[in-house]
């Protein structure tokens, strides 16, 4: 984990998404978990990045009436690029 985390919150669960770097491969991955964290129901790898470092930035992510809207940032060409997924959780 690169120590880059968005959290977001439901009613029954915690949604958790974070960077993770591997053999110099940056992923982004999100977890549904109970409200104190504690305990992981399910993780899902959401996309694999092209830049690397710090220039890939920070997920962020909300919980709105059902939905969870994730966007992050990735690197093209040398240029930053805004991406996002939404996820129902209803």
């Amino acid at each position: 984990m690169l120590g880059r985390v968005a959290v977001a919150l439901e009613p029954k669960h915690a949604w958790v998404a974070w960077l993770r770097e591997e053999k110099g491969v940056q992923s982004l991955w999100l977890s549904r978990r109970s409200p104190d964290l504690a305990k992981e129901f399910q993780r899902v790898k959401i996309a694999t990045l092209a830049g690397k470092g710090r220039a890939t930035g920070l997920p962020r992510m909300i919980h709105r009436d059902g939905v969870i809207f994730l966007v992050w940032t990735d690197v093209t060409n040398g240029q930053p690029n805004l991406n996002g997924v939404t996820v129902v959780v209803r």
